[in-house]
């Protein structure tokens, strides 16, 4: 039994056009820098031979002195593989940053900055379950060679860096 006077609400109608829009945090230095590092990687893995995935993977695990070189080759080859869908990377030159690569240099800044809870979540957005844990082997050791190739020297290191005293 309703009664339609008792009904009084003014009902607001919804535009999807009125959505405001997503606006674009301006990102830090470091960041497009681990950015433009990892584009240059991106593209240099391309042009490469592929070995086997999971023979790369062993051999970079046995070797401590494995090269960011060799570290991105095997992860860009396993992102190709294991992702739920294709990446977007764009040139060096590019100003714009792709969901993607935002993806990916957030997932490396989480490695180095240990918060793993934050790494899996990440790599769970992009890459599917069986390819987790060696893709994330692979991103550690790129997070721990980019991101501390990327730092800017502390003033302990400026005292030993030749060419950084200050005088």
């Amino acid at each position: 039994m309703t009664d339609d006077s008792l009904v009084t609400g003014t009902v607001i109608p919804f535009s999807r056009e009125t959505a405001l829009p997503r606006e674009e945090s301006p990102l830090d230095e470091r960041t497009l820098a681990l950015i433009g590092a990892l584009r240059r990687l991106w593209r240099r893995t391309q042009l490469t031979r592929w070995e086997e995935f999971d023979h790369a993977c062993f051999l970079i695990a046995s070797d401590r002195n494995t090269g960011n070189e060799r570290y991105s080759a095997a992860f860009f080859q396993g992102v190709q593989m294991f992702a739920l869908r294709r990446l977007k990377f764009y040139t060096a030159k590019s100003q714009a940053v792709s969901e993607d690569e935002m993806w990916l240099a957030r997932l490396l800044l989480a490695l180095h900055s240990q918060d793993h809870t934050s790494a899996r979540y990440l790599m769970a957005l992009r890459i599917a379950a069986p390819g987790h844990r060696r893709l994330m082997f692979l991103a550690q050791g790129l997070a721990a060679g980019l991101c501390t190739e990327l730092s800017p020297p502390t003033g302990r290191d400026r005292e030993t860096t030749p060419g950084l005293s200050s005088q």
